[in-house]
């Protein structure tokens, strides 16, 4: 397990592999065919611009910028909020996706959650349960959870009927696993 500073600097990918992708017939890995020119010479200027997400930000920054106040609001109730250079990571990478032809908000922040905000939470059951409750909140409605005393806590691992699925699939998905970890083991991270 990583520090969560580390984490804290990193774009975290996780992949998951269907029993039925592992093939007979895999083979060793081998470099690939560098890409044109004109597309090297393109990511060469994103990477070394750090105002490209300010010059061509995503289209509908307001809105990610809103939601991840949101976000920072409700993790910011349990001690785990995140600061400047992730929000200003999360606008950048919102930009870099759109301009990669990817202008969903919801699979903006979808990445953005299970990047960088996911992989920083970890605990006992007592102090990390109700982060992943409210977390899973956010993934399913995109929403804030109500805050009103004696309202009905949000379970991930039963999710409401009839309400279509979670709005952010992946990101709700892991916080399904971390959740059912946290109850087997009374620990949960992001690595499984």
């Amino acid at each position: 397990m990583f520090s969560p500073k580390v984490l804290d600097r990193a774009n975290t990918l996780e992949f998951r592999v269907s029993t039925d992708d592992l093939a007979d017939d895999l083979r060793r890995p081998v470099p690939c065919e560098p890409g044109p020119a004109e597309l090297v010479k393109g990511f060469l200027a994103i990477a070394t611009d750090p105002d490209w997400h300010v010059n061509n930000p995503h289209p509908q920054k307001e809105e990610i910028s809103s939601r991840l106040r949101d976000l920072h609001r409700i993790l910011s109730q349990f001690g785990f909020e995140f600061g400047h250079r992730v929000f200003r990571e999360s606008l950048r990478f919102a930009a870099m996706l759109a301009a990669a032809g990817e202008p969903s908000v919801e699979a903006a922040l979808d990445a953005i959650v299970m990047q960088k905000i996911l992989p920083r939470l970890h605990g006992n059951r007592r102090r990390l349960e109700p982060v992943l409750e409210a977390v899973g909140y956010f993934a399913f409605s995109l929403e804030a959870p109500p805050s009103r005393a004696g309202e009905t806590r949000f379970d991930p691992l039963n999710p409401p009927d009839g309400q279509g699925g979670p709005r952010l699939p992946r990101s709700f998905a892991k916080v399904q696993r971390m959740t059912a970890n946290l109850r087997a083991n009374q620990f949960a991270s992001f690595a499984e």
